[in-house]
């Protein structure tokens, strides 16, 4: 089918692991600088996601 055609699907707000594509939790500011290294904090901004499932490497991400 032609990519012409195909309707993508509307930004509802929800973010998904890039790891394991676990619907994620979105966090604030206070939870990513208790767990954020201080050199890797900056990337995160205000405000990023949490994955919870727990077999999953990724931690805290963000759709950037």
């Amino acid at each position: 089918m032609n990519k012409a055609f195909v309707r993508e699907p509307d930004d509802d707000g929800r973010a998904y692991c890039p790891r394991c594509r676990s619907l994620g939790q979105p966090v604030g500011p206070g939870p990513l600088d208790t767990h954020i290294q201080q050199a890797s904090r900056p990337k995160m901004h205000d405000a990023a996601w949490f994955c919870g499932y727990p077999h999953c490497e990724v931690a805290y991400f963000n759709q950037i």
